[in-house]
């Protein structure tokens, strides 16, 4: 009987402590929003800055805000960018944000 509970014990202490490291990983990532979306464009906004202090630059996530973040990231005419409006462009973005 004492084994069991000695397990028991054990086995609760290292669920305790996977829990607060998993928190702990969770707290240190930066979460990102569902891509392609208002919230997404202003996450990459803020890590492209394509506009200025005072809010002037084209309009975000319109065409010509997309063909600046992508300049900003070093992206040339010979990378294979996608097409500027689709889902597609947003995954290929957020890979080079991770970068």
């Amino acid at each position: 009987m004492y084994r069991y509970v000695e397990k028991i014990v054990l086995l609760s202490g290292l669920s305790v402590c996977l829990l607060a490291c998993d928190g702990a990983v969770l707290k240190n990532k930066e979460a990102v929003p569902k891509l392609c979306t208002g919230p997404w464009f202003d996450y990459v906004e803020a890590k492209v800055a394509v506009t200025d202090e005072h809010g002037h630059g084209p309009d975000i996530g319109g065409e010509e805000w997309r063909w600046v973040v992508e300049r900003k990231l070093g992206i040339d005419e010979s990378e294979d960018s996608s097409a500027f409006l689709s889902e597609a462009w947003c995954e290929y973005i957020q890979t080079r944000i991770n970068k």
